[in-house]
């Protein structure tokens, strides 16, 4: 199906497998977090410096606005999308495969 799935290897030898499809679930960031996760992690090592600045600010501020008792604006988690330069998944965290 032509599907590419990145392999790195780390500073200490441990090999990482990605996705062939970016993971993003910020359109359901208040889900996660209702699920009593005490923090977030973004693997971001595939991405540019900029990119990933982008990313973080914007989950920064999503997370903010979730904690307030707040909305995430939809243009927050466009931007954050349109930051990807690839398809992307929610994996299986909503119960359906991509």
């Amino acid at each position: 199906k032509g599907y590419r799935f990145p392999v790195l290897v780390d500073a200490d030898c441990r090999t990482h497998v990605y996705n062939s499809a970016e993971t993003c679930l910020a359109d359901m960031l208040d889900e996660v977090v209702a699920t009593g996760a005490g923090g977030l992690v973004l693997n971001l090592q595939l991405k540019e410096n900029r990119e990933a600045e982008g990313i973080v600010g914007l989950y920064r501020k999503m997370m903010a606005d979730i904690q307030a008792g707040r909305k995430v604006p939809d243009s927050d988690v466009m931007d954050v999308k349109a930051l990807s330069a690839q398809k992307l998944t929610r994996g299986h965290f909503d119960g359906r495969a991509p």
